[in-house]
């Protein structure tokens, strides 16, 4: 059973996204999801903290940190969702993005920034030979 529960989540994933969903989409059959931690603030206080450098930056850092952690070992096919790019880029993006979208959950955003970093995602670790190459 211990093998079988991982081998299940990722043919689900893998399904979503030959369906055209993206896993950052993904809810329950209500549309809804459960968010934890400070990822259920909305952008504006995310912005606020980035302006103020105040405490509660280092909380939101510590939670993109994990989320895109996460959707590194979930998401098949990525090893490093932010590519190229370092935790501070991540952060100036979402607070750019949260400035002009203030009311929306920052979970949200953290969903759109992996939407958008995507396509330039390390897709394998650095120091191995790919088992193919994309065109």
């Amino acid at each position: 059973m211990g093998k079988i529960m991982p081998m299940i989540k990722i043919a689900c994933l893998c399904a979503l996204l030959l369906l055209g969903i993206s896993p950052a989409q993904a809810k329950d059959m209500h549309e809804k999801h459960a968010v934890f931690g400070i990822g259920s603030e909305t952008c504006q206080h995310f912005a606020s903290a980035y302006q103020q450098r105040d405490y509660a930056l280092v909380e939101y850092k510590i939670w993109i940190a994990g989320y895109l952690s996460a959707f590194n070992l979930i998401v098949p096919g990525t090893f490093n969702i932010m590519g190229q790019r370092n935790l501070s880029h991540a952060l100036d993006t979402l607070a750019n993005y949260c400035q002009e979208h203030p009311d929306i959950l920052f979970v949200t955003a953290a969903a759109t920034l992996t939407e958008h970093y995507y396509d330039e995602r390390i897709n394998f670790v650095p120091s191995e030979t790919p088992i193919w190459k994309p065109r």
